[in-house]
């Protein structure tokens, strides 16, 4: 007589992405599993599984896995990670807790998951405000080394929006609100460097638009023209959201980032500037490889400075990243796993850390960072982009975004401003879109990506960088500029998976063999 075999797993989540009861059969002879788990290896003798498909986080022995997910007569699957799908297996009663997490699926099933989680995002989608980044000018004459923009700030004229174009582009903005049924949007100031002495005026009108528009603002500088700018944009405050200025650390480390002198004296003069004008003012860290020993001095820099308890003050962290594919840049950014765990340190030191908004630093890894209750990432407050379960790589696709830069060019991406690539429309001197190129990125999707389609990851990715994936096919094809954006971009999100939570083995160990469901890693 066979002894049946009881597994045990331990539940880190008790909630999942979607409600699975109708897929709790229990009187099938076999049970295939699912194409969209995770396992993540915790030494030789446990498995971290991540369910790719529902959002289940469980914990199981190594031998219980290999018996459940391993089994022959699977298949092979390739793409953007490529894998081996166990075979059919049979399931004792004790296994069977699995079936409810979504472990064991047929492909049926996942198709009628994968068409309720997409039908789920894409009506937040047609919820969400419409963005607009507007750039008053497209020159910037700062050069900071990482620059999303790459050289082209610095090629651009230096010229800014004059009353006729700023019309045209309020106007064009409300009618892309109108063609996409959005109620509600609001606009980023960008650039370039938007507030430059020649750009004054622009700015102003700018927000005299708002005003009349009801449209709320938030801008970005890089912080040396505000003595002069903090005046006026105090006289805004019905329509400012505040204003975003980035200091990235030691003056001698931020000045050796810019092609300017004396860069970091300006900036943080004028975060002070801002504040006397009760301007709300978030101070922004470009975080890279060889800037992590800057964030303990900055918060230091901040308290001295009285910003840190400052409630008009707000500080973020985010991790620099090379979406446009510039040659060289890639060496300058961290991973998330980097990151992630260079900030999970600082939380040792000090919790008052976590006064800095952090998510950028985690990315794709928050989701499992949050159930563990390591730290609370108010997922409430992320954009439909950045949370899981994803359908869009970016907000540049699902058409939440659109860039109108100093040219009169409509983009979809904000990294496009001031460049060659062929954008998708004008807003002046005539408007024009070309909904065929806008259809393109809208419905740029892991259901239309060859490399996606079959990823275990693809609901915490969304595709990846859609820019990157357009100037990488420009590169290797040649053509005329026109955006194919139709290849996966995967980055770091996979070895990132392994390396972060294979790195917390022992303490997943440590809990599993208590039995008890996670309370809070301490990590």
């Amino acid at each position: 007589m066979m002894t049946e075999v009881k597994s045990r797993s331990l539940q880190v989540n008790d909630s999942l992405w979607g409600n699975l009861d109708h897929f709790s059969v229990t009187n099938k002879s076999s049970y295939t599993p699912t194409k969209y788990m995770i396992p993540v290896p915790l030494k030789d003798t446990h498995y971290l599984l991540f369910n790719g498909l529902t959002g289940a986080i469980d914990i199981i022995n190594a031998n219980d896995y290999k018996r459940l997910f391993c089994a022959e007569g699977g298949k092979s699957l390739y793409g953007g990670t490529p894998r081996k799908v166990g075979g059919a297996v049979t399931l004792s009663d004790s296994d069977k807790v699995l079936i409810d997490r979504g472990y064991f699926l047929t492909p049926e099933e996942e198709e009628q998951i994968e068409k309720k989680l997409n039908a789920q995002i894409s009506v937040e989608a047609d919820k969400e405000p419409m963005c607009f980044f507007l750039a008053p000018t497209n020159y910037c004459s700062v050069g900071c080394t990482y620059c999303i923009e790459s050289e082209n700030p610095k090629s651009a004229q230096r010229v800014s929006l004059d009353p006729e174009r700023v019309d045209a582009a309020f106007e064009s903005m409300a009618t892309l609100m109108k063609k996409f049924n959005r109620d509600s949007g609001y606009i980023l100031l960008f650039g370039g460097e938007p507030m430059q002495p020649y750009s004054f005026e622009t700015v102003q009108n700018i927000l005299e638009a708002c005003r009349k528009t009801n449209l709320k603002i938030f801008c970005f500088t890089s912080g040396i023209s505000l003595k002069r700018f903090a005046p006026m944009l105090g006289s805004y405050l019905d329509v400012l959201l505040g204003v975003c200025v980035t200091l990235d650390g030691r003056p001698e480390f931020h000045d050796q980032k810019r092609a300017i002198k004396n860069g970091f004296n300006q900036a943080s003069n004028g975060v002070d500037e801002l504040l006397k004008y009760s301007i709300p003012t978030m101070i922004r860290t470009n975080v890279s490889k060889d800037s992590f020993d800057q964030i303990p001095w900055l918060r230091d820099f901040y308290v001295d400075r009285g910003w840190w308890k400052n409630k008009l003050c707000s500080f973020e962290l985010n991790i620099l990243t090379n979406h446009g594919s510039f040659e060289g840049l890639d060496e300058e950014c961290p991973t998330h796993t980097d990151t992630a765990n260079f900030f999970l340190e600082l939380m040792k030191i000090n919790s008052d850390y976590q006064k800095f908004r952090f998510v950028g630093l985690f990315s794709h890894l928050y989701y499992g960072v949050e159930k563990m209750k390591i730290l609370n990432f108010h997922p409430e407050e992320l954009g439909l982009h950045a949370k899981v379960p994803r359908m869009y790589g970016c907000p540049s696709t699902g058409v939440f975004t659109f860039t109108l830069d100093a040219d009169g060019s409509i983009r979809m991406c904000n990294e496009q401003v001031g460049s060659k690539d062929k954008p998708v429309g004008r807003f002046f001197p005539y408007f024009d879109l070309d909904e065929a190129h806008v259809k393109l990125w809208k419905n740029r999707t892991p259901d239309v990506l060859d490399l996606c389609k079959d990823c275990n990851h693809r609901f915490f990715c969304g595709g990846g960088c859609s820019l990157r994936s357009m100037r990488d096919s420009l590169e290797s094809n040649k053509t005329d500029g026109y955006s194919d954006i139709s290849n996966g971009i995967c980055g770091s999100l996979q070895k990132d998976f392994q390396d972060f939570f294979g790195s917390k083995a022992d303490i997943l160990i440590d809990q599993y063999e208590v039995s008890s469901l996670i309370k809070g890693l301490k990590i």
